[in-house]
Parts: structure tokens; sequence; C-alpha cells
């Protein structure tokens, strides 16, 4: 199953934050209140986040915050990584690394309001090791498709695409959620989507599921739930 460029839409979406992000108040920064009367001697932190990104798409993240942090003079990204299934291959999690330019509170405020404004699932954190510090961030809710890929007859595999699943499934979530990332496994594969809400999301696809041929069989999970992820 081969897959379309259609994930850069939602990181299209992010970069057009950024001058939301650089108009926004030092009031309003100012009223995330950092969870902590530490201070920081080491501004290099880890967004954790609860979201199921490829390598390659959180490689688009990483560009997109860069882009953010340089507009808002606030630091840069300096690395990242991805967790996955040791058993089945899935991704769990993801972690981009950011410096900060400086240990100001303001900046840390400035950074989680950052994190919602561009929107990235619930159960992502910042974390700081020095200090030990976690600040949860994160909005959004998820929904993982799970596409059937051996109990299908063939005809439906050959007749079928997977392209069109995710832009039908875009277009009926009508902007309150977008497609991010997807995993093929040997037997299902995976498209993850992320939005406002996994209720709201799963029933506006609901009717093309029951339409399209190669949803049979599927099933769907709601994922980025808070406090729920495992570690393997």
């Amino acid at each position: 199953m081969g897959f379309p460029l259609v994930f850069a839409l939602a990181f299209r979406y992010i970069c057009s934050q950024s001058d939301m992000f650089e108009k926004t108040t030092a009031k309003s920064a100012d009223s995330i209140i950092y969870p902590t009367n530490k201070i920081i001697e080491n501004m290099d932190l880890t967004l954790n986040l609860n979201s199921r990104l490829q390598p390659m798409h959180r490689h688009d993240l990483e560009d997109a915050l860069q882009e953010i942090l340089e507009k808002g003079k606030l630091g840069e990204v300096t690395g990242g990584g991805t967790l996955q299934n040791p058993q089945t291959g899935e991704i769990v999690s993801c972690d981009i690394e950011i410096h900060l330019n400086d240990d100001k509170q303001d900046s840390v405020n400035r950074l989680v309001e950052l994190m919602n404004i561009i929107g990235i699932p619930k159960g992502s954190a910042l974390l700081c090791t020095v200090p030990e510090i976690k600040i949860e961030v994160g909005t959004l809710e998820g929904l993982a498709f799970y596409v059937n890929g051996t109990d299908l007859p063939d005809e439906i595999y050959e007749s079928c695409d997977i392209n069109h699943v995710i832009e039908q499934m875009e277009s009926a979530m009508n902007g309150i959620g977008r497609f991010y990332s997807y995993w093929e496994g040997n037997e299902w594969t995976a498209l993850y989507f992320y939005g406002v809400s996994f209720v709201e999301m799963k029933q506006k696809i609901e009717p093309f599921i029951a339409s399209y041929p190669l949803c049979q069989k599927s099933r769907i999970e709601q994922i980025a739930l808070l406090d729920t992820r495992r570690l393997f």
C-alpha cells in the first residue's frame, strides 16, 4: 500500500500557526504558571510526544517547530527519536529535543503555550532533567484506524486505494481531525488521526467505513489517552 504526502497538510497547518504565536502577548504567556520554584540550570528540554509519528513525519514536525522557535527567538530543535513496540514495530511515541536560548521562566511559559497552539496530542509532556520537571502539554485526541491487510478478497486490495481512505476520512472530519502518520504491519495498516474529539472523528468517518470495501473487517482504537501509554 502506497501513501501520498497527505500528512503534510497537518504540518502546513502547524507552520501557519507561527504567525499566531508571534503575536502572543506577554500577558497571555505569563498566565501559564511554570510548576516549580526551582532554578533551571540546563535549558535542554525534551518534548515527549504521545503521538504515533514515523521518523520522517516527526522530522517534518521538527522543521515546523524550528521555524516557529526561530521566529519567536526562543531557541532551536536539536534532535529527536522514535519509540517502537519491539514485538510489532508499531510506533508508540516520539521525542523532540529543544534547546532554549535562556533560562527565564517566561521562555518556558511561551514554549508551553506554543505546544498548545500548534496542536499536539494529550498525554504529551515537556521534560527537563536538571532539575527534574514534567510539564503536561497537549490538547488533541487520537484515533487509529486499522485496515485489515490479510482477510479480504484479493480483488478488493487490487481495486481499492488506501490513499482514497485517507482523503475521504479527512474530508469527512471536516476540520475537526487530520491525518498525521501511518504504520504498515504484516497483518494491519494503521492510519493515525488527531483532532479535537475522538468521538466526533469516529462518528464522522463511520458512513464512509460502511460504504468502502477496503474498510471491511477494520477496527478503530482511541489513542493519545492521558496516562495510559505503555512502555515496552
